[in-house]
């Protein structure tokens, strides 16, 4: 090989060693700089306390309850602390706990490289509790938790976060027929009937309410209990506190034969402008009133055989009140046996007893026509029998007749 061959050789060799390690260098800074890039972002997202939800199947938010006959619960972390890879799919680990006592540890698997977004999924079972076996087991309005421990909060702290939401039990919208055959109905978040629907109770009907929840009739309820066999309203077994209650507002009802206990007003009627009939029925252990009237004058409320006790008020008639027949009722073990500041009309065979202020105040204020009371009794107050006060036109003052 000549010396020109050979210094041509060397040469090419040089140059292409020369492009190599160029190539090398730059791919080094790349990588660098994509490194650095990764490192910015996490450090940006830094600090953010976790949200965690519960989700159906197509991803949205299930609101207060999964539905009966629910196959799967899911479960969503929004937590951007935790996108550390940005290559990989990062995982987090959540905590379903319900009240029947089952524990179960789901995996969640982030939805992209790296959003912070963790999802994933674990089957209901109605079967007996069996800890971390990947079958949730939980019972008809069961208490369900989400748990999750945030490592980092927005304050730089670690946080335990909980959400609790429900399997099965009755809220939304309702209507239809409910019989003593679907007993036992567990309400865990607010109901309403519409405008044009009708909610029926059949003889037998057992409804047990959650803590502070109603509820709201727009449309038509007909409680139609019967003798031995009424309809039973109250607040569930080893509940604290009150349920919210029965308000019809613009709606109607008709009560035969029911039973309503532990509720802040067992009934709240509300500009309605037809006749309520509400017979056979007792009220007890409510918080302010068992029946409260504001129907306005277009309505008539028609109380017979009912018995109300161990309320604020058992019976009040408030400033919208109207018309009224009281037929044969007791009203007992209150502050008031009957609260009255408007509204007219009969008490006939009444009982008013053993109520810590009076048996009867009633205020009157420009009624249309005398109040009469008749038959009735008056016995074991802690203050009046009955207690009357007339307000501005005193041309129709109550007539007192026995």
């Amino acid at each position: 090989m000549t010396d020109s061959t050979r210094n041509s050789s060397s040469s090419d060799i040089r140059t292409t060693c020369g492009f190599f390690a160029l190539f090398c260098r730059r791919l080094f800074l790349l990588v660098l700089l994509v490194l650095l890039f990764m490192l910015s972002a996490d450090n940006t997202l830094a600090d953010v306390t976790g949200i965690v939800t519960f989700l159906d199947s197509s991803d949205d938010s299930i609101g207060i309850n999964y539905p009966q006959g629910s196959s799967d619960a899911y479960v969503e972390v929004k937590d951007t602390d935790l996108d550390v890879s940005g290559v990989l799919y990062d995982t987090v680990t959540v905590m379903l706990v319900s009240e029947s006592g089952d524990s179960e540890s789901v995996a969640l698997i982030e939805t992209d490289l790296s959003n912070g977004i963790f999802r994933g999924s674990i089957p209901f079972s109605l079967g007996a509790v069996n800890l971390e076996d990947q079958q949730f087991q939980v019972t008809d309005a069961d208490s369900i938790w989400a748990i999750y421990d945030d490592a980092i909060n927005q304050f730089g702290s670690p946080e335990t976060i909980e959400v609790v939401k429900y399997f099965g039990g009755y809220a939304g919208d309702v209507s239809g027929v409910w019989t003593s055959a679907g007993n036992l109905y567990r309400v865990v978040g607010p109901l309403m009937v519409q405008p044009s629907d009708t909610l029926r109770l059949e003889p037998g009907v057992q409804i047990e309410f959650w803590e502070g929840v109603s509820l709201n009739v727009d449309g038509v309820l007909q409680i139609a209990g019967a003798f031995e066999d009424s309809v039973e309203i109250g607040l569930r077994a080893g509940g604290t506190g009150y349920w919210g209650g029965i308000t019809i507002s613009n709606g109607s009802v008709a009560v035969d034969y029911a039973v309503i206990e532990d509720a802040t007003e067992g009934i709240l009627l509300s500009a309605i402008s037809d006749t309520v009939r509400i017979n056979h029925s007792r009220f007890s252990s409510c918080e302010q009133s068992g029946v409260h009237s504001e129907m306005g004058s277009g309505g008539f409320l028609l109380l017979s055989n009912s018995h109300i006790d161990n309320a604020d008020d058992a019976l009040l008639l408030g400033d919208n009140a109207g018309p009224y027949e009281l037929l044969n009722c007791e009203f007992r073990n209150s502050t008031y046996g009957i609260y009255a500041t408007n509204g007219w009309g009969l008490i006939s065979q009444c009982v008013m007893t053993a109520n810590s202020l009076d048996g009867a105040r009633i205020l009157l204020d420009n009624p249309p026509v005398s109040t009469l009371i008749e038959n009735s009794e008056f016995t074991n107050n802690g203050r009046d029998g009955v207690s009357v006060r007339i307000q501005h036109d005193q041309s129709f003052p109550p007539i007192f007749r026995y």
